[in-house]
């Protein structure tokens, strides 16, 4: 349920990166593996070695499915994996040759919503570079703020990777809280951009930024942990 805002500037203390990792924890990415279980690697420009990491499972399945096709003798199969654990690796590769880049492969269908939203709020916009991560700000005494939610005991700003699951949110806050829901505007970020606030930022509201994962990726977990039983 959100509760109440939180201004955009409001001075603390940089995130440790301990801190980014548990962040980046929560946010399940899909690679496509060997049979050895090793992260499969493309060739981008320059004949650098490029790890591609799905937002989606559907998508990373679809595209195992097409490396199959064309290598009927390779064995693929699609592994999740923590966004921490990527980001720990290139942080202990930071510097060597051999270090990969990171491809997130987003989804078109939020993409597509993310560029809507930008143009309707009369940007000029061709593409949207990144994976979107949608939220809300208001109007609280003529300053912009974002909207927070109560994670247990926690303020936080949730960030959604699924712009449905966002308006979902927004007409349980309309019955709730209807006053300021008459002035919440759904703002965009790529993904990419928040992990450099993480890094970066000396803020508070970065602070309290965290991702809620897609409900395919809750439901693919829980179908995991399930089978694991």
């Amino acid at each position: 349920m959100f509760i109440s805002g939180l201004p955009f500037r409001d001075t603390a203390l940089a995130l440790s990166e301990e801190e980014v990792m548990q962040k980046l924890s929560i946010i399940t990415v899909f690679t496509i593996a060997n049979e050895q279980g090793e992260l499969l690697l493309a060739q981008g420009e320059n004949q650098k070695n490029v790890a591609l990491l799905y937002i989606s499972q559907q998508e990373a399945q679809k595209a195992t499915q097409q490396l199959k096709q064309s290598n009927p003798q390779g064995n693929f199969q699609v592994l999740p994996v923590s966004l921490a654990n990527i980001y720990q690796m290139v942080k202990q590769r930071n510097g060597q040759e051999n270090t990969p880049l990171l491809d997130l492969i987003p989804v078109k269908k939020q993409v597509d919503a993310a560029m809507t939203l930008l143009r309707q709020q009369n940007q000029s916009v061709n593409e949207f570079a990144g994976v979107p991560l949608f939220y809300v700000t208001y109007q609280q005494e003529q300053q912009e703020v974002f909207l927070t939610a109560k994670n247990g005991e926690q303020s936080v700003i949730p960030l959604y990777l699924e712009k449905e699951t966002l308006q979902n949110e927004i007409e349980k806050v309309r019955q709730q809280q209807p006053d300021i829901a008459s002035t919440f505007q759904i703002r965009v970020m790529p993904l990419e951009n928040l992990i450099g606030l993480y890094e970066k930022e000396n803020n508070e509201a970065v602070r309290k930024m965290i991702v809620v994962p897609s409900q395919e990726t809750l439901d693919f977990l829980r179908q995991l942990q399930q089978q694991q039983r």
